[in-house]
């Protein structure tokens, strides 16, 4: 009963091969259409590429970081949502990677002035191992 079948699935499929293609192709019209806008931007809007939090953090490492050496880096702190305090707590994820010097206190507060400039801070810590470690 399969080998029927497919037999006659196979000559169907042969039966349909060697026949010229006597008939073009379809034509095919295709119209271009422009969307209507319903919202244009004006000039006082802007959008930046990537959301960011209320506030921005720089740093800068101050010398070359050695294996159990204390080793300083200077943070920019800026708020982005105006003149508020800004509350900084500082902690390492895995301690047998990064250490805090003894010195270095656990948090700080921040009080950025009225010209939105960035408030400046200083964190102190001890790399326990080779790489970045953050």
């Amino acid at each position: 009963m399969t080998s029927s079948v497919t037999v006659a699935i196979l000559a169907a499929g042969f039966a349909a091969c060697g026949q010229a293609a006597d008939q073009p192709a379809a034509e095919v019209n295709v119209t271009k259409s422009t969307p209507s806008v319903t919202f244009k931007p004006d000039n006082d809007m802007a959008s930046s590429g990537k959301p960011s939090g209320p506030v921005s953090v720089s740093y800068r490492i101050i010398g070359k970081p050695v294996v159990g050496q204390p080793v300083a880096i200077d943070l920019r702190v800026l708020s982005t949502v105006g003149p508020q305090p800004v509350a900084l707590r500082y902690r390492a994820h895995d301690a047998t990677a990064i250490q805090f010097a003894e010195s270095q206190p656990e948090a700080v507060m921040l009080a950025p002035g009225i010209e939105s400039r960035p408030s400046a801070q200083q964190v102190t810590i001890i790399p326990m191992r080779e790489g970045r470690l953050y």
